[in-house]
């Protein structure tokens, strides 16, 4: 980042007929975006990401309210925050709760019971050794289903690797990454390019 530095700290006001501060702030931003892409493993060939100023419950809210159907909510028993939401905005949906580890077997046990669930909304929000392999059985079974996979975590991006594309996730939901720290309630979406129509 400190090759932007000298652009962070330039006055708005000040103008040059090489650069604006719009350029400035342009670099900034596509630097930000492509490192966010780096993170969990994609490109910009397949996948884009998006800065929200504001947080990623925000960003979570501002998306789901864009999908049809009906949604299945994955979180743990003592983070409910994801189906609280979806109710304030009457949206149909059913929830799986699970404490510690979610269980593949119980997952598909409620998707098998109801055919009109379109997408799997999940919140990862422990990075434990188990975690992650039992996240690719869940991936594997949402694909099995052909649900939209939207993952919501607080986990930071810089000190795990959350494989975006091994685990067929069509939406990731941050803000949990350096570079948008030191910007006041900004969030980010990762998503497939197919979708980014849907989110702008």
């Amino acid at each position: 980042m400190k090759r932007y530095e000298s652009a962070m700290i330039a006055e708005p006001y000040r103008y040059s007929p090489a650069i604006t501060w719009q350029n400035d702030c342009q670099i900034i931003m596509d630097y930000i975006r492509n490192r966010l892409l780096n993170l969990v493993g994609v490109s910009e060939t397949n996948y884009c990401s998006v800065l929200v100023q504001d947080s990623r419950q925000f960003c979570l809210a501002s998306f789901l309210t864009s999908i049809e159907g009906k949604l299945l909510i994955c979180e743990e028993q003592d983070d409910c925050r994801i189906a609280h939401l979806v109710k304030e905005q009457a949206m149909p949906h059913c929830s799986y709760s699970f404490h510690d580890i979610p269980e593949v077997t119980e997952i598909e046990q409620v998707l098998r019971a109801d055919a009109t669930i379109s997408a799997f909304v999940m919140n990862y929000t422990e990075d434990t050794a188990a975690m992650l392999p039992r996240m690719l059985e869940i991936a594997q079974l949402v694909k099995d289903h052909q649900l939209t996979f939207i993952l919501e975590t607080s986990v930071n991006l810089e000190e795990i690797y959350l494989p975006m594309a091994d685990l067929g996730v069509d939406l990731l939901i941050s803000n949990e990454v350096k570079e948008t720290a030191t910007l006041p309630e900004v969030g980010f979406m990762i998503c497939k390019q197919s979708m980014l129509a849907s989110i702008i």
